[in-house]
C-alpha cells in the first residue's frame, strides 16, 4: 500500500530538481546517524515484541541505550539536542511521541481482539476502525481555523484531553461489539484532528524560521516513532495482560500528552549568524 506512494513522492522530489541536477548521496556522517538510529530503535522494539522471553526483552531494550547515546553525542544529535533546548519544545515533542503511540498501541490491539476474541470479520473490523481516521479528516481543518481565531495551544489541549475521552470511553466499556467501538474511535478521531495543526505550528513558533526545517523535522521523527512504538507496546501490554488492556494506558498518556501541551516554551533564544570571514 505504501509503496505506489513512495514511488510517487520519488518522481515528484525528481521532477523539482533543477535541470540536471540530482539528489546529493548522504554523507559518512549521515550514514553513521542512520546505522545507529536503526540500530537503536530495532533493539528496542524487538526487545518490546519479546515480553514474555525472560530476560531477554529487558536485555535488548536496555542495550537500545548503547547506540542511541553514541548517536545523541554525535553531530546529527547535537543539532536535534540544539532545536529542543533552545525552542523549549520537548514537551510538545513528547505530547506527539504519546499521542502517536497512544494511536498505533488502541488500533493494533483492537483489531486483534475484535477478529480474534469478538469473532468479527475483517470488514467489519475495518469499518469500526475507519471511525478514526474519518474523524480526524473532519476535525483537521477545523483545528486549523479554531488555531488561527483563537490560538494554538488551547485547540491542542483541548484535542488531546478528547482523545482521551475516547480512548477512556472504550477503556470502561463492557462489550466491544464494532458498532460501539465506532463512535468511541469517532470521538478519539475529532480530537486528534483538532490538536494535530495546531501542535505543530505551537513547535514552529517556537522554534523560529532560522530553525523551522530542523524542528519539523524532530515533530515528524516523535511522531513516527510513536507510530512505530506503538504497536510493540501493544504487543507487550497483551502479553502482560491481554488485548483489552491497551484502552486504559492509552487514555494516560493521552491525558500526559495534554498537560505537556499546557507547558509555555521558554522564550526561545534565536540562531546564531553565520561566521562571516574578515575582509583583509
Amino acid at each position: 500500500m505504501k509503496l505506489p506512494v513512495c514511488a510517487a513522492a520519488w518522481w515528484l522530489a525528481r521532477r523539482g530538481l533543477a535541470p540536471g541536477g540530482r539528489p546529493a548521496a548522504p554523507g559518512r556522517a549521515e550514514r553513521r546517524d542512520a546505522a545507529l538510529a536503526g540500530c537503536a530503535v530495532g533493539l528496542l522494539l524487538l526487545g518490546l515484541t519479546l515480553p514474555d522471553r525472560g530476560w531477554v526483552g529487558p536485555v535488548l531494550c536496555a542495550s537500545a541505550l548503547v547506540p542511541g547515546a553514541v548517536w545523541a553525542r554525535g553531530a546529527g544529535g547535537r543539532r536535534v539536542r540544539d532545536v529542543l533546548r533552545e525552542s523549549g519544545t520537548g514537551g510538545i515533542h513528547g505530547a506527539v511521541l504519546a499521542l502517536a503511540a497512544a494511536f498505533a498501541a488502541v488500533h493494533f490491539l483492537l483489531a486483534v481482539h475484535l477478529q480474534r476474541a469478538e469473532g468479527v470479520s475483517a470488514s467489519a473490523t475495518g469499518l469500526a476502525l475507519l471511525a478514526f481516521p474519518a474523524a480526524m479528516a473532519v476535525a483537521g481543518p477545523v483545528g486549523g481555523r479554531l488555531a488561527d481565531r483563537y490560538r494554538a495551544r488551547p485547540v491542542a489541549v483541548v484535542g488531546a484531553v478528547l482523545v482521551a475521552v475516547g480512548f477512556g470511553l472504550l477503556a470502561t466499556a463492557g462489550s466491544w461489539p464494532p458498532l460501539q467501538v465506532g463512535w468511541r474511535l469517532a470521538v478519539a478521531g475529532l480530537g486528534m484532528g483538532l490538536y494535530g495543526g495546531p501542535a505543530q505550528l505551537m513547535v514552529f513558533d517556537a522554534a523560529g524560521p532560522e530553525r523551522m526545517a530542523t524542528a519539523g523535522s524532530t515533530v515528524q521523527l516523535a511522531r513516527s516513532a510513536g507510530f512505530t512504538l506503538g504497536p510493540a507496546a501493544g504487543t507487550a501490554l497483551a502479553g502482560l495482560g491481554g488485548t483489552r488492556t491497551g484502552p486504559a494506558p492509552a487514555t494516560a498518556a493521552t491525558l500526559l500528552a495534554a498537560l505537556l501541551l499546557t507547558r509555555r516554551p521558554a522564550r526561545r533564544t534565536p540562531a546564531p549568524p553565520p561566521a562571516q570571514g574578515l575582509s583583509a
